[in-house]
């Protein structure tokens, strides 16, 4: 009886390895149908001009990463792993890293989910696109410094408004919900 448990071993940890192969395999699949939707759909509510915040995300390419490199793994071990009539070679340590890296791949997965959802939420992208443009702003002043009209600090406000392109300052932080248009024509 014994020896019909040890036969039977390499058969039930190939099957383990092959279901967990097809597991992960699965969910790599399922990861970049996600993100082609993911950015399908950022394109059209937001524009291509935002893509680059999805695609740069740490999160995504990560776990992409992390199951390509588990499904890598598994497969290597499953190749490896193996009987035949001389008998039957079972890599123990690589078959438990195995286990420990799909269920790490899966616990980054619950947070990668998470993560899309944040990102693709209206009020969070705008606050991003707030940032990106502060920056920019902060770049392009850094980088104009010197030239007439760049520079507003203790000038008029008489001459700020005359001049073409000068910058204006907010005082609170926010995003624009109206534009008041017989008010600017009326002030051009």
């Amino acid at each position: 009886m014994r020896g019909a448990i040890s036969n039977d071993r390499p058969y039930r940890d190939r099957a383990i390895l092959s279901a967990m192969l097809g597991c992960v395999s699965t969910v790599l699949a399922l990861i970049f149908s996600v993100a082609l939707l993911v950015l399908s759909m950022v394109a059209n509510l937001f524009g291509p001009r935002l893509l680059y915040r999805f695609v740069q995300d740490w999160v995504t390419q990560a776990c992409i990463g992390i199951f390509m490199g588990a499904f890598i793994y598994v497969f290597l071990v499953f190749l490896v792993t193996h009987q035949d009539a001389h008998g039957s070679f079972i890599p123990q340590v690589s078959l438990i890293m195995s286990w420990f890296l799909v269920l790490g791949a899966f616990g980054f997965l619950v947070f990668y989910s998470h993560r899309v959802a944040v990102l693709i939420q209206n009020p969070d992208a705008i606050g991003r696109i707030v940032d990106d443009l502060r920056k920019a702003a902060e770049i392009a002043c850094r980088d104009n410094r010197g030239e007439p009209g760049t520079d507003v600090a203790g000038v008029s406000d008489d001459w700020v408004l005359s001049v073409e392109g000068a910058s204006i300052l907010s005082p609170k932080s926010g995003y624009l919900l109206e534009i008041d248009h017989p008010a600017l024509v009326s002030a051009a």
